[in-house]
């Protein structure tokens, strides 16, 4: 693979993780700022074991498990769309196109 392709589909990753966290922060300001106005907050219990900590943990790293076998069958079937929308499409319609040709 071309130095240029994996430094697209890097900042791809970077820019898309980027955005969501920046998404995500607010709304976690604002549902932390609610809990403590309510006096919700210290009603929790969160502590290393507790139900509202150990719960997502373990929810995310199903998913994530999940997606990586989802992910995986793609690219081993070779999934394309007929029609690239985005830039990361077009990144990864270069790299099937170059992978299939140097075969």
């Amino acid at each position: 693979m071309n130095r240029n392709k994996i430094l697209v589909l890097f900042k791809y990753v970077l820019t898309s993780y980027t955005k969501m966290l920046i998404r995500l922060i607010p709304f976690f300001l604002v549902l932390f700022a609610v809990l403590k106005i309510f006096d919700i907050y210290p009603m929790l219990d969160l502590k290393y074991d507790s139900v509202l900590i150990s719960m997502p943990k373990y929810i995310s790293l199903f998913l994530a498990a999940v997606l990586l076998i989802f992910g995986i069958i793609l690219y081993c079937y070779k999934y394309r769309r007929s029609v690239p929308k985005t830039d990361f499409c077009l990144a990864m319609k270069k790299i099937f196109e170059d992978k299939n040709v140097h075969k």
